[in-house]
């Protein structure tokens, strides 16, 4: 197709598919293009277009129309609408009686299953299940018996259990202590306590309960997550050394105090944090990670808390008249 059309042009497109009822892919398939292309001249040149109910219609009319051929021009299949012949008919007997299976007989005369279902319904009532060949082929299809074979060991398996008690039965088995139990030593309080063998494989089940493993977590963690200060942390570590405040960096593991590892500390028990603005206030939900929670807890240890946010680094005079207040206040 050409960029520009004539009049003419455009009102033989508009006979194609309005008055000789093509579609969009048979005048695709006309001028040697794709639908692509010919739905850019529907909108170029302001074609209306069938409605979904209209497409509908005319595609039922032309299954109806070439009902006797294996397709319609459309490519839409014959298997409802179309007639079935007394040589079909025939024929898909013919099949069934030789134990050929709906699938297989489909592919021979174009159609669906379930178009050979239904046309069996009301019309043959052959029972497939009850000819000899096709109770040979089934016993013979190793799927089938596969799955006969595996529901039947089911079967076995439920009885076996719904004798034994059920689910009630199963809940006095595990409390009598009739499956294998082995003792554990806690990895943090060093509580003996009793777990399934099953349980233990690949190292699990080293601590007693959830609190000793989030205690042992706050503890040994931090310690062996080794870290360097980043931009911000450097950023107020040579600011606080330039106006003379003796504060380390501690943030890589070197201190712990209940499992909370702090950026820097001074001299007489001073701590200073630097919250970030969107972690911190992220996980605001948790105490350790809000000002409040922190200073609580680094106060049961006898350590003062400051708190510095890192949109307070912008004005660095603010920052460090903070910590020079923080500083000579006696905590």
């Amino acid at each position: 197709m050409r960029k520009s059309w004539t009049e003419e042009e455009v009102d033989a497109l508009k006979e194609l598919y309005w008055e000789k009822e093509n579609s969009l892919k048979d005048i695709a398939n006309k001028y040697n293009v794709t639908v692509g292309t010919v739905l850019y001249h529907f909108k170029k040149y302001n074609i209306s277009r069938r409605t979904r109910i209209d497409a509908l219609k005319l595609a039922y009319k032309k299954a109806r129309r070439f009902a006797h051929t294996k397709k319609s021009p459309r490519g839409i299949h014959n298997q409802f609408v179309g007639s079935w012949s007394e040589d079909e008919d025939k024929l898909a007997i013919n099949l069934i009686e030789k134990g050929y299976l709906l699938q297989d007989i489909a592919k021979i005369l174009n159609r669906t299953p379930g178009a050979l279902y239904t046309r069996n319904h009301k019309k043959w009532k052959i029972h497939m299940k009850g000819t000899p060949q096709w109770r040979e082929m089934a016993s013979n299809t190793t799927k089938r018996t596969h799955n006969r074979e595996r529901t039947s060991e089911l079967k076995k398996k439920r009885k076996q259990w719904c004798k034994k008690g059920g689910m009630v039965g199963s809940l006095k088995r595990w409390k009598s202590g009739k499956y294998p139990r082995v003792e554990r030593r806690c990895k943090y309080c060093g509580k003996i306590f009793r777990v399934l063998k099953c349980q233990t494989k690949g190292g699990r089940k080293k601590f007693c309960n959830r609190k000793c493993f989030e205690a042992w977590w706050k503890q040994n963690v931090p310690t062996l997550v080794q870290r360097t200060p980043n931009k911000k942390e450097k950023k107020l570590l040579q600011l606080l050394r330039e106006h003379g405040f003796s504060f380390n960096y501690v943030g890589d593991g070197k201190v712990t105090i209940n499992g909370l590892c702090p950026d820097f500390i001074g001299y007489r028990n001073k701590i200073i944090e630097l919250f970030g603005d969107y972690w911190h206030k992220k996980h605001s939900n948790r105490e350790y990670y809000t000002e409040k929670g922190r200073t609580s807890i680094f106060q049961k240890y006898g350590y003062d808390l400051l708190v510095i946010w890192e949109h307070e680094l912008d004005s660095q005079e603010e920052v460090i008249r903070k910590v020079e207040d923080f500083v000579e206040h006696q905590g």
